[in-house]
């Protein structure tokens, strides 16, 4: 009446992200007396959304019909081959003078869930008085999928100098009936 043992020495546990192959267990059965061949089944794959597992049980029976007690392997893992998506401002935009920078938001969707999205900034950049700054957003998921990184680049003017005006013409009194023009002016900004 003693019943077979069987045992194994695979592990079950999380294979990570998108394992190329699933491990199949291989489980031995010992007895007091004459055992037969285990017989290994498996659940399928089972599915919920990203997540992904399979579990391999085994059987046997001795040849008095003593069953062994079930032993049973789980494998968990994610199935994501698909990179996130980036949203928010993208291309050139022009701002008004003397704009002071501010980061631009920036939103990422995936299909298993993503982390927080990575901006990085070039610093403001001078042409005479023109400036720019290049904001960059990245962001991988849980499987190591990069998104398609999303730039935005600002431009403005920054002129905090009032400019000067000149002229030659000089006040004074015209004397009788003069023919007036009006004076040249020119001005000079930086």
């Amino acid at each position: 009446m003693e019943a077979p043992v069987i045992s194994t020495e695979a592990e079950g546990g999380d294979l990570g992200c998108n394992p190329v192959s699933i491990p199949v267990p291989v489980f031995t059965a010992e007895d007091n007396c004459e055992v037969g061949e285990v017989a290994v089944t498996d659940s399928g794959v089972q599915e919920d959304g990203c997540a992904r597992s399979i579990t391999y049980y085994a059987n046997v029976m001795d040849a008095c019909g003593n069953p062994a007690e079930e032993v049973s392997i789980t494998y968990t893992w994610t199935e994501d081959t698909e990179a996130p998506v980036i949203s928010g401002p993208s291309g050139t935009i022009a701002q008004e003078c003397n704009w002071t920078p501010v980061e631009p938001v920036y939103t990422a969707e995936d299909n298993c869930g993503v982390g927080e999205v990575m901006v990085t900034n070039s610093g403001v950049q001078e042409d005479g008085c023109l400036r720019s700054i290049t904001y960059t957003a990245n962001v991988m998921d849980a499987c190591g999928n990069p998104a398609q990184s999303v730039s935005v680049t600002y431009e403005w003017t920054e002129d905090n100098e009032v400019p000067e005006i000149s002229t030659d013409a000089e006040d004074g009194d015209l004397g009788l009936n003069p023919i007036v023009e009006a004076p040249e002016f020119t001005g000079l900004d930086n």
